[in-house]
């Protein structure tokens, strides 16, 4: 392999987000709505309030008249890093080098408080016809919790004493919006056979910065790395869903959905500020204006910038035991579902910068994640009570296991990929034409460490027998962004091993009315 690479741009890690669902494991919380999330997302069969239109469309059947529902779900995350190892000698006899790696928080504040703020909102109809089917339209966020804020004053080399931040070559600060507008429709061809689908398009908004090498540097010295920054926005995203419910005795009901794949293709700006010495390898980079392979219009200040993801397709399969009063109405019920989501083809994030040297344009860089498949196992329920004046009150809980999105030596601060257990407790109360939702839950990931720790240098070129560097295939932890070097060779440097700890809390608010 050719480890002479005259420059490398750096790039930022982008959190992978889903704009067409708001249901989602490994990366997402169990649960779009203030109904399902205290069931710990056990919803595929039950399905029976507007918001499933983002889980199965086939239960918007079990609604009557017209239904709207306003929905809100809170979510903190808390995440902290422990780099392992210590700050190398750079040659430069600098304070800090051989001293540990400092502690790393997040401490993004979205909303001035470290919450964020996720709004489910939808409305189902049968415009007053007595006719097997409805329509549904819904607006709502990915259930997850993308920003994330280390170190984000910090410039390169504003203070060549002080110690650069562990993960700046991991994320500095990232902030996603993202919307979907969803429009869906059901039908019951026979009575105890229900069936839905959706299209579905999203928007997002995504900004970043992070620090990578502009040259090799092994030592990690920040004077040779760039920090780059970055602002791109896809305004159409579509996808697709569909979804069933069946009924074989009054006890007893079966559900399932799927979910089509996402591509997320984003354009916009990016734009780097380079340290001491990585002016030497750069002090000539200019937008690609003939032919740009992202978009045109970039400037020597801010080069065009593509960002694409493949997100996955999904599939769930629900069954419920069913409790029903006297009169045969329902009161109660225990769920068990099962969902796969295929992040195995929706592995690497590739970046694109119409930027170039002199001597070369910048390559195409994809960013290798280690993705698996993920399966979520989910188990819920609920019990109502009835009360004076045809009140009603409903108990809530549910319980949910994720299988981990990548493995421990993928690990990193930008995208959550531990397996987790998921807990909820709610309650809803009932009255006339209105149903009002609480629900709280914690996700349960605890701590993870990714390693052995792998520190290349220039005698020991990689993390193989010897100090071989491993071809890109077999490399089993991220490296460094480089886009000047062929995918095929870049060079073998893992940045990430160390102890990462992570959890959230969540709360989730709802009011249904019908008319």
């Amino acid at each position: 392999m050719n480890h002479l690479k005259p420059i490398a741009l750096s790039f930022f890690a982008i959190v992978t987000i889903d704009v067409g669902s708001a249901d989602a494991g490994g990366v997402f919380i169990p649960g779009a709505g203030s109904a399902s999330q205290p069931r710990a997302g056990a919803f595929v069969a039950k399905a029976d309030d507007p918001v499933t239109l983002f889980e199965n469309p086939a239960g918007l059947m079990k609604l009557k008249g017209t239904v709207f529902h306003l929905g809100f779900n809170v979510l903190h995350f808390s995440q902290e890093f422990q780099r392992e190892g210590t700050y190398d000698a750079t040659g430069r006899n600098l304070p800090f080098e051989g001293q540990p790696y400092p502690l790393v928080r997040d401490v993004s504040e979205p909303l001035g408080l470290p919450v964020q703020l996720k709004p489910n909102i939808a409305i189902s109809t049968d415009f007053g016809l007595d006719k097997p089917f409805r329509i549904g339209l819904g607006i709502g966020a990915p259930n997850g919790y993308p920003n994330r804020r280390y170190s984000p004053d910090y410039q390169i080399e504003a203070d060549i004493n002080s110690p650069p931040p562990p993960g700046r070559y991991d994320i500095l600060e990232q902030q996603i919006e993202a919307l979907s507008l969803t429009l869906g429709g059901a039908f019951r061809p026979t009575a105890n056979l229900d069936l839905g689908a959706t299209v579905s398009v999203g928007i997002a908004d995504v900004k970043g910065k992070s620090s990578v090498w502009a040259a090799p540097n092994y030592a990690e010295f920040e004077g040779a790395d760039a920090s780059f920054e970055v602002d791109v926005r896809d305004s159409f995203v579509p996808s697709f869903s569909a979804g069933f419910l069946f009924r074989p005795v009054s006890q007893i009901e079966v559900g399932g959905f799927y979910k089509s794949q996402v591509t997320f293709n984003a354009q916009g700006d990016g734009f780097n500020v380079l340290g001491s010495e990585a002016t030497v390898f750069l002090e000539q980079l200019d937008p690609i204006v003939d032919n740009p392979r992202c978009a045109p219009g970039g400037t020597v200040v801010r080069f065009k910038t593509c960002v694409d993801i493949k997100l996955p397709r999904q599939a769930g399969f629900g069954t419920r035991w069913i409790h029903r009063n006297k009169k045969g109405e329902e009161r109660g019920d225990i769920e068990f579902d099962v969902v796969w989501e295929q992040w195995s083809e929706a592995s690497d994030t590739i970046y694109t910068i119409d930027a170039r040297t002199p001597f070369i344009e910048l390559q195409t860089v994809p960013i290798r994640r280690g993705f698996k498949d993920v399966f979520s196992f989910r188990l819920g329920g609920e019990f109502g009570f009835d009360l004076p004046n045809e009140q009603l009150l409903w108990l809530r809980a549910g319980a949910a296991y994720d299988t981990e999105t990548a493995p421990e030596s993928w690990t990193r601060l930008d995208i959550d990929s531990f397996p987790r257990a998921t807990l909820g407790l709610g309650v809803a109360y009932q009255v006339g034409k209105f149903r009002f939702d609480v629900g709280v839950g914690a996700v349960i990931e605890g701590t993870r460490t990714a390693g052995p720790l792998c520190n290349p240098d220039e005698n020991n070129l990689g993390c193989g027998d010897d100090g071989i560097d491993q071809p890109v295939e077999d490399r089993r932890a991220p490296d460094p962004a480089q886009p000047t070097t062929p995918p095929g060779d870049v060079v073998e440097s893992p940045f990430n091993a160390g102890t990462y700890t992570q959890s959230y809390l969540h709360f989730s608010t709802g009011m249904t009315v019908s008319f």
